[in-house]
């Protein structure tokens, strides 16, 4: 309804001269539509998607970043003690033989 009303105001025929036809015009509307959504989609929402994700990541802000780095800490101790274990076994089985 609001293309209709834009195409034929008649205060303004400047549309009406670009786009001799409505179906041209909302064609052209469409397209510049349809470029507008791609370039959010593209650009807009990744570039900000990053950027919050960064600025959580700063300072300790998020909680869900410390909690992974808490649970690296722990599979590093547990190949360590894992490591050590496996040196272990390895000891008595190895001397039985």
């Amino acid at each position: 309804m609001i293309t209709r009303l834009q195409y034929y105001s008649s205060g303004d025929s400047f549309i009406r001269t670009v786009f001799p036809d409505y179906l041209l015009f909302l064609a052209g509307m469409f397209a510049v539509a349809a470029a507008g959504m791609w370039l959010t989609y593209v650009y807009v929402f990744p570039s900000k998607q990053r950027f919050a994700q960064e600025q959580a990541v700063k300072d300790n802000r998020s909680p869900m970043y410390g909690r992974i780095l808490e649970i690296q800490e722990d599979v590093v101790q547990m190949r360590e003690m894992i490591g050590k274990l496996s040196d272990r076994v390895d000891e008595i089985y190895g001397s039985k033989k």
